[in-house]
This record gives structure tokens, C-alpha cells and sequence, in this order.
């Protein structure tokens, strides 16, 4: 009758388990362990294996996040210019084209260095950057609704333009995020 050793996990000296990390060979316990596509792993090589795509240095951050503003204000300030209920519609086709140029933009900017947070930064600065048109629309809207004499002659064509601004900040700062990271739909 074959005898079995007891193993313990390396991080939790008394948990028995038989689970190995596929790539260190030390055992490991289901806390420790994540799921990969070709097994189980311990978090150290996870961390360790994420260093190898997360190539980004501090002042990446900053760089991108200034290029990702100022292209996104252009991008507002052409919104702004051509956005009454005709042209409208042509915010539909300039965001995801404006997404592209910034993205572009900011990869040759950062030299295509990467890392999760880079990308979150960089929507930050599409963000950033059309925010002001936007707070310029409200602001303009409480200026005509403090006043009774435009109150009261309220027209749609008013609040149209502060509308195309948040549909250009709701098509381009996720499409930027996507390109840059690499997410697809299937």
C-alpha cells in the first residue's frame, strides 16, 4: 500500500493540498491559486508573468494624459462648431474617428508602452479635455433659465450642442480605452 506525503501550501503552512502552480512547481491552496488558461498558478507568477505587459514608466502617465486632453479639447471644439440638429450626426462619425488620432497620438507619445493604468489615465484625459465644453454648455443653460425673458422661449436648438458634447465624450473616451488595451467583441 503506497504512502502519501502531506504537502502544505507555501503561503499557508498548515493547509494540506496536492495542488501545484503549472509554473514554479510549488504547492499551493485554492485561496492561492488563480485559474489560468493552462492551469493553476500562484499569485507570484501571475504578478510576475503581468510585469512582463506592463511596460509603462512614471512619466507615460503624464504624457499621455496631456496629449489625450488637448486632442480630446480639439476634438470638443470641433464638436462645438458643427454641432446644431444637423451636423449633429456627424459627431456620430467624428468620434470614433477622433478616437483613432488620439490613440495614435498618445502611442507614439509613450513609445506603445503599456499597463492597465496607463490606459485608464489616458481615458481619464479624454475626458479632461472635453469636460470644459461641457461645463461651458451648463453653464450657458443657467445663464438662459436665470434670465425670464429666455426662459420662456426655450428651443431645443438651446440644449442640442451640451447634448453632442456628452455623446462625443460617451463614444471616444471608451473607444480610446479599448484600442489602447486591445479589447474586442466576439
Amino acid at each position: 500500500m503506497p504512502t502519501y506525503e502531506t504537502t502544505y501550501c507555501i503561503n499557508h503552512p498548515k493547509t494540506e493540498t496536492k495542488l501545484r502552480c503549472n509554473r514554479c512547481e510549488e504547492y499551493i491552496c485554492a485561496s492561492c491559486s488563480v485559474h489560468t488558461p493552462t492551469g493553476y498558478r500562484c499569485k507570484d507568477c501571475i504578478k510576475e508573468h503581468e510585469k512582463v505587459f506592463n511596460t509603462s514608466l512614471w512619466y507615460d502617465y503624464l504624457i499621455g494624459f496631456i496629449v489625450a486632453a488637448i486632442l480630446a479639447a480639439i476634438g470638443s471644439a470641433i464638436v462645438s462648431l458643427l454641432s446644431n440638429w444637423f451636423f449633429g450626426l456627424f459627431v456620430l462619425l467624428f468620434s470614433p474617428f477622433a478616437a483613432t488620432i488620439i490613440v495614435n497620438a498618445v502611442q507614439a507619445a509613450t513609445r506603445r508602452r503599456r499597463s492597465k493604468s496607463l490606459f485608464i489615465t489616458i481615458a481619464l484625459g479624454v475626458l479632461a479635455g472635453g469636460l470644459p465644453a461641457i461645463l461651458g454648455g451648463i453653464s450657458s443653460l443657467l445663464f438662459i433659465f436665470s434670465s425670464p425673458e429666455y426662459a420662456s422661449n426655450f428651443s431645443i436648438w438651446w440644449i442640442l450642442p451640451l447634448i453632442w458634447q456628452v455623446v462625443y465624450l460617451f463614444i471616444t473616451a471608451p473607444a480610446v480605452y479599448a484600442n489602447l488595451s486591445g479589447f474586442t467583441f466576439k
